[in-house]
């Protein structure tokens, strides 16, 4: 059997920074324990083969940030989860604490409930400095129904690696052997060029004849993603970095609309033209924004995290866009996204009030800075994925 016609279960492991969640990873997918880890930003995934009853699974494993700062990237991440994973640290209560935070977290933001739980207290070799008992780690995890188990990453590969195959193996038993099927998507960049109209060709999978050419506004392989937002905020800048295109040449502010396109490829060798949208925050250039709103499917709204009134006009451009497309696109997926993260300042606003906002339009908050390059890029794949997914 090809491996990209294998099923996939997603694994994703939660806590707080410094706990050990990049070194559990490491000891189960490289079989290696590397001293002083830098901890992660965000979230990244790495791929495992694994056999269990005689069959294949590639296993989708999510590394996530613990900082608060990063918290909320990460809920883009845990969506179609099937195994989360929460770890604590035996020698650090707080971390053990917080586990409340990251039970009520998955409970709030997973959209499926067919999942199950783990509960990994890292860093057993500690045993000295133990600050949290393994009756209390057995109670906490039988009351919120998980699998628990006591481990080492850097002196217990064999318990890393009998903690994960029974995390999959009652996974599988409770859910029958069905798993979601996955398209193993993965991103690939195709032109740097800028365009000023839409109806630029792209390309489509599937079929006998892979690499098939199909009209960009007409074939339902092509993914429209719109940014939208008040002049200054950075959307060109941020779709720049997304390009890898260099931030540091001089360019003109969006004039009106401009296109940049990228082409999202499956394992199942499905490609996807997608179309990042910029767009001109003046308000006198709305009424070109309707024909193209109209056939997006994915809206990112951004504003200054520092400028408040940037942050006003988020809903005005929401209520545009629910304007235009109405219950035309159920699909639809809405993102609120909060730039210049590095030079936030305690008058900015608050994580509280843009993940507020956020719920009133049931969207999806983000924070972020261009500096965060490879978090750019995985937020965009992320969407695309979970925009497939929706269309199913």
């Amino acid at each position: 059997m090809q491996k990209h016609n294998l099923e996939i279960i997603k694994i994703i492991l939660l806590g707080e920074s410094g706990v050990g969640k990049t070194s559990i990873i490491n000891v189960y997918q490289m079989e290696t324990f590397k001293e002083n880890v830098v901890s992660n930003l965000c979230c990244s995934n790495v791929n495992k083969t694994i056999n269990i009853g005689n069959k294949e699974y590639i296993l989708e494993i999510w590394d996530t940030a613990g900082q608060e700062k990063f918290r909320s990237l990460n809920q883009l991440f845990i969506n179609d989860s099937n195994i989360i994973i929460l770890v604590y640290d035996i020698s650090n209560y707080n971390s053990f604490l917080e586990l409340n935070y990251w039970n009520d977290y998955i409970n709030e933001r997973l959209n499926s409930k067919n999942f199950i739980v783990g509960l990994i207290g890292n860093k057993a070799d500690l045993f000295e400095d133990e600050q949290v008992t393994k009756q209390e780690g057995i109670k906490y995890a039988s009351d919120i129904d998980a699998y628990f188990s006591l481990i080492s990453a850097k002196s217990d590969k064999k318990g890393v690696d009998n903690f994960f195959r029974e995390i999959i193996e009652i996974y599988l038993n409770r859910n029958n052997n069905i798993i979601r099927r996955s398209t193993y998507e993965t991103i690939k960049i195709r032109n740097e060029k800028s365009i000023q109209k839409t109806g630029k060709k792209g390309f489509c999978g599937g079929g006998k004849k892979k690499g098939k050419i199909c009209e960009l506004d007409n074939d339902d392989k092509s993914i429209k993603i719109i940014f939208l937002g008040d002049n200054g905020v950075g959307k060109t800048s941020i779709i720049k970095t997304i390009k890898g295109l260099d931030l540091h040449k001089e360019y003109e502010p969006t004039s009106n609309i401009s296109q940049y396109s990228l082409t999202f490829t499956t394992k199942l060798d499905k490609k996807y033209n997608i179309n990042i949208i910029d767009t001109n925050g003046d308000y006198s250039y709305h009424s070109e924004l309707e024909k193209v709103i109209k056939k997006s499917s994915i809206f990112i709204i951004v504003f200054d995290l520092n400028e408040k009134e940037t942050f006003n006009y988020v809903s005005k451009w929401l209520d545009k866009v629910n304007d235009y497309i109405k219950s035309e696109k159920d699909s639809k997926i809405l993102v609120i996204l909060g730039n210049k993260k590095n030079k936030k300042q305690k008058s900015g606003i608050s994580n509280e009030e843009g993940n507020k906002l956020a719920r009133n339009y049931n969207a999806n908050y983000l924070e972020i800075s261009i500096e965060e390059k490879h978090n750019l890029k995985n937020m965009i794949k992320n969407l695309i994925s979970q925009l497939i997914k929706n269309k199913k």
